[in-house]
């Protein structure tokens, strides 16, 4: 412990049951950072200073659950982003339960962990993952802060950034992928994805790299391009920009495509025809329009 303004902030330690299933936590202005290690339940170290920052603790029917008091002090909202005041959460290899995480100001980082579920809102800062496995749902919101997404596998993926980027690479999904930001880029990569693909932007770019979706894809920009390298479908592809140009590779062939396109303003290398089994859309309002298609095999 050191002193804080005669004030004493206290490191403190708790180990949950070992049948633990759900976890809360609800952070004010410090981080969470989440691991996995040879512990047999879930441990979390934390930080207080009694009156000006403090936690009510909660344990029962294999839920805990670890919230900040609402306690106001201008003190610590002056001095507390100088101190290293960082939750550490250590579960167990291959844990399984609920996961629920919210920040006010600070980043959530998770690394080289698994769980049931996951959610986590950060209204004032980032969410970094890596090496994560989630079985079921992964939904991350970021209200002011960039999410990025590394080396994570799950059953349905959204993220979410108000203002801020998403950058996603080399994930994989069994059910869906949604990426949502109001202002910034959002960036997938190296990605696999069992249904469908949903990306949405109001101001910024929307770029693929090596995507792979065995159901539909659809991509809107408002105020940006739509980009693309080697992208793959199993169902249809719709694409459009009110402001910016949609430009990439699409892996088969034109003929696999009944293809709808125009733009009002710049130049377009798509022919409209109704031959192909599937859907390919492709609308700017100003901005050009050049897709070209490339065997899988060249891939």
């Amino acid at each position: 412990m050191f002193d804080f303004f005669n004030s004493k902030i206290i490191k403190r330690e708790y180990q949950c049951a070992q049948d633990t299933t759900d976890i809360k936590i609800v952070s004010s202005s410090d981080s969470i950072r989440v691991t996995s290690g040879d512990v047999d339940a879930v441990r979390i170290t934390y930080c207080e200073c009694p009156g000006k920052h403090e936690y009510e603790l909660n344990e029962a029917e294999r839920r805990f659950s670890l919230v900040n008091k609402k306690i106001t002090s201008f003190l610590w909202g002056i001095y507390h982003i100088f101190l290293d005041t960082t939750m550490d959460i250590v579960v167990p290899k291959n844990y399984a339960g609920v996961l629920d995480l919210h920040c006010t100001s600070g980043r959530i980082t998770l690394t080289d962990m698994s769980a049931g579920s996951l959610k986590s809102e950060c209204s004032s800062g980032a969410f970094r993952a890596s090496n994560v496995g989630i079985g079921y749902e992964a939904n991350i919101t970021c209200t002011s802060g960039s999410v990025k997404l590394e080396n994570m596998a799950a059953g349905d993926i959204t993220a979410t950034a108000s203002s801020g980027c998403v950058v996603i690479d080399n994930a994989r999904s069994v059910g869906g992928l949604n990426a949502k930001t109001t202002s910034g880029v959002i960036k997938i990569n190296n990605t696999y994805v069992v249904k469908n693909l949903i990306a949405k932007n109001s101001s910024g770019s929307i770029r693929f790299g090596n995507v792979v979706v065995d159901g539909s894809i659809a991509a809107h920009n408002t105020s940006g391009g739509v980009h693309f390298e080697s992208l793959k479908a199993g169902g249809n592809i719709k694409l459009k920009t009110t402001s910016g140009s949609i430009k990439g590779s699409i892996v088969g062939n034109e003929s696999d495509y009944s293809i709808l396109s125009k733009t009002t303003s710049g130049m377009n290398n798509l022919d409209n025809s109704r031959t192909g089994s599937r859907q390919l859309d492709a609308h700017a309002t100003s901005g050009s329009i050049k897709i070209e298609f490339i065997n899988s095999d060249n891939a």
